[in-house]
């Protein structure tokens, strides 16, 4: 009797086990599925939206694919269709209207609500950008720089027409993650009104933990690369920042000198006085050096400068010299005994090939005496010495190795930004679908200076 009690129980234990068991293959399997389940749904989802973007960003009038391979047969076209059409606009009352249904407003203007890799999801990007006037072209902006998982600090100028920043809030309310800055300025050109919008912007923006790096932007600015290239661009730069400067070039009558600034009509006639700037620099700026306000850097520098006391005083100690916007940020990344993260511990002179400057391709109009200058303008229009992009100057932007281009006017020659927007749309959409050669190669910026010798 003892022995059948025992065989009974043993048999039962072996009965829930082997059930148990099954349960635990069973919840696996579930679990796979339903994973399986989802990844299939998020493809779909993707390989929907990049068919959606081939459809949005077709261009009928000109085949853009041919300019950028430098096709003089098509370049003739898109001059003959620029003689016979103007470009119209979209005005402030179409966004203000449109935006009040915000799913409608997203779908229609083709925003990516998603997030596409789970790369870019673990490395948000944070963006200011500064805008005085042509909505369309700041709303085309934001849009093709747009992901859920970036943040998006936006400063419109006071001396904005009240319907442009009207513009940009209803379009600001469709996003959790797209606001305006809490202070706006008087942004004049050459004193630091320049880069206070910047850096009440990086104030906003640093009570959001989780994005890497900051890039400051112009509302006439586009980028060469899509989202998921800037990604494994930033995260090659390992913790460095790209900053211009340069101390064999800086002109010392910008700081050595108290600065004379005159207002006349839209622009600041800045000149240097002939008194003296007498008082010491803040102690631990050691050097001067002169650069661009357009920075591309890491979470830790943009703390050091909103918060650290050193890079506090010496703004300061900046405000009453001529352009300070170019000489701030470049000084405090060339100090690395200071200890300011991503700072570069060469020599601080950029240069096209021992120096690269990373942030933003411009194409002076003016720079004669650089041997590394690429002639005069491609097109016909430059504005204070910069050249417009031009349909011409499609196969070079191609190949460049900057981040952003300065800069594109809506109205002049728009195909050539039309057939930008659609280069950037469609690499999107074709790295959403995963064809073959469209990863970026990033060998390039890992054998950059700063990111081999930075703090």
């Amino acid at each position: 009797m003892a022995k059948f009690k025992s065989c009974v129980i043993f048999i039962s234990l072996l009965i829930i086990g082997y059930t148990l068991l099954w349960r635990e293959v069973v919840i696996e399997m579930k679990g796979k599925s339903y994973l399986d389940q989802n990844m299939t749904s998020r493809n779909y989802q993707r390989e929907n939206l990049a068919r959606e973007i081939y459809h949005h960003y077709e261009i009928r009038t000109i085949n853009c694919t041919l300019l950028f391979e430098n096709n003089t047969y098509e370049q003739s076209i898109a001059k003959a269709y620029h003689i016979r059409n103007e470009k119209i606009p979209l005005l402030e009352n179409f966004y203000i209207d449109e935006a009040q249904n915000c799913t409608e407003f997203k779908r229609q203007r083709s925003y990516i609500d998603i997030t596409l890799t789970e790369e870019e999801d673990a490395f948000p990007i944070a963006y200011s950008i500064m805008l005085y006037r042509d909505i369309e072209q700041a709303e085309r902006l934001l849009r093709v720089i747009y992901r859920p998982q970036n943040y998006y600090c936006i400063h419109v100028d006071t001396k904005s027409e009240r319907l442009f920043r009207l513009a940009v809030e209803q379009i600001s309310k469709c996003f959790d993650n797209v606001f305006l800055s809490s202070k706006s300025f008087d942004v004049n050109w050459g004193i630091f009104t320049m880069f206070t919008p910047d850096i009440v912007c990086m104030e906003d923006l640093l009570k959001y933990k989780k994005w890497k790096y900051f890039i400051n932007l112009t509302g006439q600015e586009f980028p060469l690369n899509t989202n998921a290239d800037l990604v494994k661009i930033l995260k090659t730069l390992n913790g460095s920042n790209s900053i211009k400067g340069t101390v064999k070039g800086r002109q010392l009558q910008r700081t050595e000198f108290l600065c004379n600034t005159t207002y006349a009509g839209p622009y600041n006639i800045v000149r240097s006085s002939k008194i003296p700037k007498t008082d010491a620099r803040p102690q631990g700026i050691t050097q001067l050096v002169q650069g661009s306000k357009l920075i591309t850097a890491s979470r830790g520098f943009v703390e050091f400068l909103v918060t650290d006391p050193v890079s506090l005083a010496f703004r300061e100690w900046l405000n009453d010299t001529c352009i300070p916007d170019e000489t701030y940020a470049p000084t405090l990344n060339h100090l690395p005994l200071l200890g300011v993260p991503g700072a570069y511990k060469g020599e601080p002179e950029t240069h096209p090939i021992s120096y690269p400057f990373i942030t933003r391709y411009v194409h002076w109009a003016n720079a004669w005496n650089d041997e590394h200058w690429p002639g005069p303008c491609m097109g016909d229009l430059e504005v204070r010495y910069v050249c417009i992009m031009s349909v011409l100057d499609l196969p070079i932007l191609k190949i460049r190795k900057e981040l952003f281009v300065n800069k594109f006017h809506l109205t002049y020659e728009p195909l050539a930004l039309d057939c930008m927007e659609q280069y950037i749309w469609y690499r999107t959409a074709d790295q959403m679908l995963k064809k073959e050669g469209v990863d970026i190669d990033t060998s390039y910026y890992a054998n950059l200076p700063y990111v081999k010798n930075h703090v």
